[in-house]
């Protein structure tokens, strides 16, 4: 069964309602073409008997920097020193957790080495 595209105008030809059914909706739709389904989402006004779109929205973008959106957030939260003195011991006691052992070091420092040395070919010019 293929789909339908149906609109809802109001008295002064305002668009309202889109609807894309297989189905005859019941109410005041009026049947549109699929290209005109697409278009009824970008203009605030139908004429159906010249099938005519008129009066484009105008549609803002919302421009708010991430700080002012979680600034209500920052706001609203109570931070108290034992909450910062709670942070700190948990951090604390997830590095005590974490065992290095010596061959961890050197390991990371002769991958440290050995990136150096590739970087240092990969930025030497090349010798014609």
């Amino acid at each position: 069964m293929s789909m339908k595209y149906f609109i809802t105008l109001d008295e002064a030809f305002n668009i309202g309602m889109l609807l894309e059914s297989p189905y005859e909706p019941e109410g005041d739709y009026i049947e549109v073409s699929y290209e005109e389904y697409i278009q009824a989402r970008q203009y605030a006004k139908f004429n159906p008997e010249t099938r005519v779109f008129t009066e484009t929205l105008k549609l803002e973008p919302i421009v708010s920097p991430h700080e002012k959106m979680t600034e209500g957030i920052k706001n609203s939260v109570d931070t108290t020193s034992d909450d910062l003195l709670t942070t700190m011991e948990l951090h604390m006691d997830t590095n005590a957790k974490v065992e290095t052992s010596q061959s961890d070091g050197l390991l990371l420092m002769e991958m440290l080495v050995t990136i150096d040395e590739k970087l240092n070919q990969l930025l030497k010019p090349k010798q014609a």
